[in-house]
Parts: C-alpha cells; structure tokens; sequence
C-alpha cells in the first residue's frame, strides 16, 4: 500500500512538473515571440530530400492528427510522439508507401483540444500495424532533455525543455526504432493539432544526434575529414562530392549544396563559436560529424 502511494506520488509531482513548465512557456509566448520556437526553421523544408524517409510529427498538447501522405516517398515512416493523447488520422494517395508507424509519449488524458480527446492514443486508417510506445527509453543522452520519450515542442538542443525532451534525442529514438532511415523532415509544436498535415508540405526541424549513430550513417576509410583551415572548412576527397548539409545546434541549415568536385572550402568567417553539424554524401556512402569553430 506504501508503494502505491508513493508511486502515485511521483506521477503527481511529474504531472505538476510539467504543468507548470506548459503554464511558463504560454507565459513567454505572449509576452514575446516565442524563444524555444526561434530555434525552428520556416515550415516546407526537408532535412535530406534525396534520401529520406522518417517523418516526425511531436508536440506536447496532443489532439487530432491528419496526416496526409500526398508525396510519393518510397519506404516511408512515420515517427509521432506527444505528452498527452493523440487521435492520428492517415491518409492520402501515396498511403501504401508507409511501411513504419510509431507513436511514442506520455498518453496523458486532458480534453482541452478541438474536438473530444481519446482517453488513450488511437492511431486510425494506418496501411501498417502501428506500434505505441509508452515512455520508452531514448537511448541518446542529452542533459536538456528526459530520460524516456514523453514529448517534445522545440527544434532546440542547447536549451532545457522542463521534462519533454530535446529534438536530437526525437530524431535518435526514431532512428534506432526504424534502421537504414535518413530525416526527411521533423515538425514540432507546442499546442493541439490542427488543419492537415501533408508530406509534401515539409517541417520546420533538422536537429540530429551529435554523434553518428544513426543506422543510415556507413563510414568507410575513403571519407574525407573536413579541415578548418584560416576561417574556412575545407573538403577534399580522392572522389566527387555529392549533397554537402550542414547544422548548428538549433537546427538551422548553414550549407545546403552539391559541389559534383572533389574539392571545396565552405566559409566560416561570419559563423559564430560552436559546433557544426554536417552531412556528407559520396557516392552511395554517407558521412555524418562534427566541427567545433573556436
């Protein structure tokens, strides 16, 4: 009996948590545009247009969710997570494309979203058996964010989410859960679902683990090391660079280009100290890292 007690003591203390960190974050959002959401990119932005194929759709207030596959994206999966309960809805002509579903979160109850919320998350209309995961461990550690899967509403790495956890960690869970996946996109808020959300449409969110871990990422010897040299990262490689994409922290894309040579020097000068994030094709070979810019 002592155990229950205490058990449902800790819930309560974790739901006020994150109570109060939803009521601050309202808070900052009307005094000011919205700093956790700055760190977002404009919507209609794919992260790997060549290759992806894991979608990501999180929020925190959960709702109802259209999902409409109208872009013809071979292999598709679809990676969703919320802290409280979500109504999914697919569809779209390119529906049968979808091989992977996931949902992961907290699947709390609270009926404040349009329409009436699902006491528990309830995925409707999916060409695949979805898979719900409740609190799953992430599995990549970063000190701003929680331990396990519960929600997520900022494209942010660098800046506390008050219990939800940051968008590397998202974009690692779904990763590791779906293998051999390149990020098309991610798109994250805050409040209720709304409207329909189209593949086409594209996210607002590339945030990547620091690390390369990903199961798409196979290195081989023959993979140049980006150099800084004098203010510039300069790439050279024995064959043609393909799609060169590189990242801050927040999520913003510095590079975005295909060089079709062997040799490039991307200019840092007007880059502020931190580290870099790229992405580096060549061939059927794919190199992800890191920079640090002092």
């Amino acid at each position: 009996m002592e155990f229950q007690l205490f058990k449902l003591y800790l819930i309560s203390v974790r739901s006020y948590q994150l109570y109060f960190m939803k009521r601050i974050y309202n808070l900052i959002a009307l005094i000011s545009f919205t700093v956790i959401g700055h760190a977002a990119l404009s919507q209609n932005f794919y992260c790997d247009s060549a290759n992806g194929n894991v979608v990501i759709f999180s929020n925190y207030d959960g709702g109802k969710l259209v999902i409409n596959i109208d872009k013809n994206i071979p292999n598709l999966k679809v990676g969703i997570v919320s802290y409280e309960t979500d109504s999914v809805i697919f569809t779209g002509t390119y529906l049968n494309n979808v091989t992977q579903m996931e949902w992961a979160g907290y699947n709390a109850f609270n009926n404040h979203c349009p329409g009436a919320s699902p006491v528990t998350t309830v995925i409707v209309n999916a060409p695949v058996t979805p898979v719900i995961k409740i609190n799953p461990a992430v599995g990549y550690s970063n000190a701003n964010g929680y331990s396990s899967i519960d929600c997520n509403y900022s494209c942010s790495t660098t800046t506390n989410q008050g219990g939800c956890n940051t968008a590397d960690q998202i974009a690692y869970f779904f990763f590791s859960e779906f293998s051999a996946s390149s990020l098309l996109f991610h798109y994250t808020q805050y409040g209720c679902w709304s409207g329909i959300h189209t593949i086409s449409a594209g996210g607002n969110c590339c945030a990547l683990p620091v690390n390369a871990s990903a199961q798409d990422v196979t290195e081989e010897p023959a993979m140049p090391s980006p150099t800084l040299i004098n203010g510039f990262l300069h790439i050279e490689s024995a064959y043609q660079l393909g799609r060169i994409q590189m990242y801050d922290l927040l999520g913003n894309c510095i590079y975005n280009l295909e060089p079709k040579t062997s040799t490039i020097d991307l200019d840092m000068h007007s880059k502020p100290p931190g580290i870099y994030l790229y992405r580096m094709e060549i061939g059927n070979t794919l190199k992800v890292g890191k920079v640090v810019l002092r």
